[in-house]
């Protein structure tokens, strides 16, 4: 295994890095990185940035009725139960299915 170091293309900063197998490969590698790699400080902050966009993204998506009747059914509520929970009455939650949806998902802790 050969050692590397460069500049990393992708943020600028110094980094060595490790590659392997036959030297076309290698040096391919090496243009990769020195072209769009990225440090390993800038890569994990990428990724954290990633991984918070992801868990925004998901608990800004609407609650699926499939979720909030599963969670119903594992804790053995009835529809009167939720809406008592989430502050609705039928005819409410009828007008904005959504909107007890994703109240009922809140109360229920899948938000």
């Amino acid at each position: 295994m050969a050692k590397h170091t460069g500049i990393a293309g992708g943020c600028g900063h110094e980094h060595t890095i490790h590659v392997d197998g036959p030297y076309a490969e290698r040096e391919r590698k090496i243009e990769w990185f020195e072209r769009e790699g990225l440090c390993g400080d800038c890569y994990k902050a990428q990724r954290a940035e990633q991984d918070a966009r992801e868990r925004e993204a998901e608990r800004n998506r609407p609650v699926a009725k499939s979720e909030v009747v599963a969670v119903m059914r594992e804790r053995n509520l009835d529809a009167a139960a939720v809406l008592e929970m989430v502050g609705m009455t039928q005819a409410e939650a009828t007008d904005s299915q959504q909107e007890f949806l994703d109240r009922a998902g809140v109360a229920l802790g899948l938000r």
